[in-house]
Order: structure tokens, then C-alpha cells, then sequence
């Protein structure tokens, strides 16, 4: 009992620290490049342009949260979309204060006071996350290359289904994971086309409005690069910052965006403004699912 409360002390003081080293990183980035040009590029922003990706995280927060639905419905949980949809925020809010995104599995608790059962609770959230790792792989590759040709397009392939065996090798192994509740709605789930379809066309979709936001933040800051490179480097750059060092991918954001449009000729304080503004919009779309999880009480099955 001892052991377990230490390691869980630990725990709750080494999450901060891991935190801290985004930040640290962000801070050694500005003491880097001219702040002054910074300044001026946030300045030149294209309001209209910044406004309207603004509301499409919300319209690709509607799409995740319709996805969701589909997810609860199929345990035969009768939860109105409503309802799905501040899940949804809530799980938004703790992931990004929570590293690599691990406060997004705070639905669970929510779907067990609800009445579901733990496992099956469980699956769902791993469903909901294997999908939007699944439609980042395939986006992952075909940025890496984009950027970086076919050489790295097969060898990034081949991590990837090594990475893919290895997991499906540790989870097959899991007795965590094979309670009997988790196989039953996994295999539920697929047993259904019309689901698996409406899940896959949500999940293209959403990546979809993913890479529209974040080339109309480039827009609105003049960036001129084409379409498929700004793309592609928003979306490395979206993957590495789930690195759960940083705060919503703060510091590990801006230094991948330094790297990657470095040899394309945008500027340093262009990208650190590009991933800036993407932060910030991140952080503020969050604070709807913030509201919601002070309120979670209102949360109700009908």
C-alpha cells in the first residue's frame, strides 16, 4: 500500500515537471528568434481568415462528438446527443491539461456513473482514440511523403506496421484487455457495416477540416507556401506535439515547425506565430469542455 501511494505521488509530481519541458522549450525558442518580427507577424493577422478557422474547430468538434454518439449508442446506452457533446468538450479540456492527451479516457468515468459497465466503457474510449490514430497514420505517411519523398514514405510505412503488430502482439496478451465486455463491443461494433461506415466517413472528415484549419491560420498569417506542404507539416507537426511534455503541444509545436518550413524559406518568427495562433486557438476551444466539467452534475441519461 505504501509502494502504491509513493509511485502515485510521484506520479502526481512528475506529471507538472513533464509538463514543464515544453514550456522550457517554448521560452528557449523566443530567446532565439526576433520577437519584434514576431510581434508584427501576429499583428498582420487576417482577422476574417483567423475567425473562420476558428469556428471550424468547432464544427470538427460537432463531427468527433456525432462520432462518439454512434460509439455510446452502440452499448445500447440511450444518451442524447447533447449530452455526447459536452462528453466530448469535457474529454477536450482534460486532455489538454493532462499529458499526451490521457484526460480525453475522463469520459469513462462519466459513461460508468451513467451506468455503463467499466469495461465496455473502456472500449469505447479506445475505439474513439484507435480511430483518430488511425486516420493520423495514414495522413502521417502520406505528409512524410510530401515532404520528404518515397524513401521515408517506405520506411516511416514499415515503423508503422511493425508498431501495429507489436501493439496488437500486447494487447491480444493483456488480460486488462481481454475482459470479456471490451471483445464483446469491439466485435459489436464492427458487426454493424452501416456503423463502420458512418464512423470512417466522420473520422476522414474530420482530418479533413483538421488540415483546413491549420492552412487557414497559415493564410491568415501570409504564409506563402502551397497547400499540400502546409498540410503536411501541420499535421507532423500535430504529431509530435502529443508528446506529453508540453501543455496542448506547446514548445514541441513551434520547434517542429521551425524544422520543417526552415528549408522551404519561411522565416523562424513566421512559424513560431503559426503554431502560436494554433495553441491559442486549441487552448480557447477548450474552454466550453471547461465550463461543461464544472457543471458535469447537469450531465444526465434520458
Amino acid at each position: 500500500m505504501r509502494l502504491m501511494f509513493r509511485k502515485g505521488a510521484i506520479l502526481r509530481f512528475s506529471l507538472p515537471l513533464f509538463k514543464g519541458i515544453g514550456i522550457l522549450l517554448f521560452l528557449w525558442i523566443l530567446s532565439r528568434i526576433d520577437r519584434q518580427e514576431l510581434v508584427r507577424h501576429l499583428r498582420s493577422v487576417n482577422p476574417p481568415l483567423l475567425l473562420f478557422s476558428f469556428a471550424l474547430i468547432f464544427f470538427n468538434y460537432l463531427l468527433k462528438s456525432i462520432r462518439w454518439h454512434l460509439l455510446v449508442l452502440s452499448t445500447g446506452l440511450q444518451l442524447t446527443l447533447h449530452d455526447s457533446w459536452k462528453l466530448y468538450n469535457i474529454g477536450i479540456f482534460l486532455g489538454n491539461i493532462t499529458p499526451g492527451k490521457l484526460g480525453e479516457f475522463g469520459r469513462i468515468a462519466y459513461l460508468t456513473r451513467m451506468g455503463l459497465h467499466a469495461g465496455t466503457a473502456t472500449s469505447i474510449a479506445l475505439l474513439d482514440r484507435i480511430l483518430d490514430i488511425a486516420g493520423l497514420a495514414a495522413i502521417f505517411l502520406l505528409s512524410i511523403k510530401v515532404l520528404f519523398g518515397w524513401y521515408f514514405f517506405a520506411l516511416s510505412l514499415a515503423v508503422c506496421g511493425i508498431s501495429v503488430i507489436t501493439l496488437g502482439g500486447a494487447l491480444q496478451w493483456s488480460r486488462e484487455l481481454r475482459a470479456r465486455t471490451m471483445w464483446l463491443q469491439f466485435l459489436g461494433v464492427l458487426a454493424r457495416p452501416r456503423t463502420v461506415a458512418a464512423l470512417l466517413a466522420l473520422t476522414v472528415s474530420i482530418w479533413i477540416f483538421y488540415g483546413i484549419w491549420s492552412t487557414l491560420i497559415a493564410w491568415s498569417l501570409d504564409i506563402g507556401l502551397g497547400l499540400l506542404p502546409l498540410i503536411a507539416t501541420a499535421t507532423l507537426a500535430g504529431a509530435l506535439s502529443l508528446l506529453p511534455i508540453a501543455p496542448a503541444g506547446l514548445g514541441t509545436r513551434e520547434a517542429a515547425l521551425l524544422a520543417l518550413l526552415a528549408p522551404y524559406g519561411i522565416s523562424a518568427p513566421e512559424a513560431v506565430a503559426w503554431g502560436l495562433l494554433m495553441f491559442t486557438s486549441i487552448i480557447a476551444s477548450s474552454l466550453p469542455g471547461g465550463y461543461y466539467f464544472m457543471t458535469s452534475s447537469r450531465l444526465r441519461v434520458d
